[in-house]
């Protein structure tokens, strides 16, 4: 009986270990999608914004 207590306890202690390490690297991984995401989109911006001043510009020469 002791036996079955002690390999019950460590695979216990080992299923927890795992549930830990699994949710700290989802939990990683959703932190970096985030930051790769938001630099992304704020490059998007940027470009949209480099973009739409470089057609102000040819819209002011043409009218010139």
């Amino acid at each position: 009986m002791p036996l079955r207590f002690l390999l019950t306890k460590l695979n216990k202690e080992a299923i927890f270990m795992w549930n830990m390490i699994t949710h700290f690297l989802t939990f990683t991984g959703g932190m970096s999608a985030g930051v790769v995401l938001m630099c992304l989109l704020q490059t998007g911006k940027q470009a949209d914004e480099e973009f739409e001043d470089m057609q102000k510009c040819e819209d002011l020469r043409v009218l010139q």
